[in-house]
């Protein structure tokens, strides 16, 4: 019986030249396997956290994945509808807490929903999202943004990690951990007054080398600052890595699709972020509501 094991550090690099051969379909595989590797250079211990798995080796034939890095989950295959390798991998998954599904490509969203469904799973969180290709060529010819004398780029350090954390959705708690490890692991920006060193805005690197939004203070929405972090980020990862980015656009937010078109931003798929967790059995369901009648 196949079970989901481990794939080696040094095997990944196969898995990701095989995901390679459609870089625009599948940048997020690309990206995911490449960025978390980076990570893991940089903070080893993370190895121990994240799994790479699929079932005995038969990535090597299918290329199908599952990564699981504490709670978050993302998986795909190169196999052909109806995915009947990914359905087995996520047979083997045992959910005894809350669970995320994070860039699940939308022909996965049946198999999905019956995984939620046979497991007794509720849904508690759940957004859909427009996946944009941005090729690494097309970024590093963008023009660099110029801000006004007075400001600077600088990478984020720890010491804006209260600041920000201020200012991100609080769903979940502080995100401090969270902010801390971006700022640590993964590309980030900010604008700074030079004058005071205050911190105006900033874009953080998200998992998969997605971008994310450029934020910047109330005081100086519409002043063009978010459309320079986003152009400087999306450069600075283009440069460094030498890698394709991927961006996400909520469904409607006109706008914000535009903004992303201009950076040279292709739609290649949809995308579903969900959360679930089990759900608690009430009433006459506890006491074999279930249960056969004879």
């Amino acid at each position: 019986m196949n079970k989901l094991t481990r794939i080696s550090l040094q095997n990944l690099q196969a898995l990701k030249q095989m995901y390679s051969a459609d870089r625009v379909k599948n940048v997020v595989t690309i990206n995911a396997i490449t960025n978390i590797l980076d990570r893991i250079e940089k903070t080893p211990d993370l190895e121990e956290r994240v799994e790479f798995l699929s079932l005995s080796d038969s990535w090597k034939q299918n290329g199908t994945l599952l990564i699981k890095n504490d709670s978050r989950i993302y998986f795909n295959t190169l196999e052909n509808s109806p995915y009947e390798s990914v359905k087995n991998a996520l047979d083997e998954i045992k959910i005894k807490d809350e669970i995320t599904f994070v860039s699940i490509s939308d022909k996965f969203r049946p198999i999905l929903k019956d995984f939620l469904w046979y497991n007794g799973l509720e849904t508690t969180f759940e957004q859909g999202t427009v996946g944009y290709f941005m090729s690494k060529e097309d970024i590093k010819s963008l023009p660099d943004p110029i801000l006004p004398k007075d400001l600077e780029f600088r990478p984020l350090s720890l010491d804006n990690v209260d600041e920000i954390n201020k200012e991100m959705p609080r769903e979940g708690g502080d995100n401090l951990d969270y902010i801390k490890n971006t700022i640590l692991q993964k590309e980030t920006i900010g604008i700074f007054e030079k004058s005071s060193n205050e911190l105006l805005g900033w874009c953080l690197a998200m998992d998969y080398c997605s971008l994310g939004m450029g934020v910047v203070k109330s005081n100086l929405k519409r002043s063009g600052l978010g459309t320079c972090l986003i152009f400087k980020l999306s450069k600075q990862i283009a440069a460094k890595k030498n890698i394709d980015l991927n961006g996400n656009v909520i469904h409607g937010h006109p706008t914000s699709h535009k903004f992303i078109q201009k950076l040279g931003g292709r739609k290649f798929d949809t995308f579903t972020w969900l959360t679930a967790k089990p759900k608690m059995l009430e009433g006459a369901s506890r006491f074999g509501l279930f249960q056969i009648v004879y």
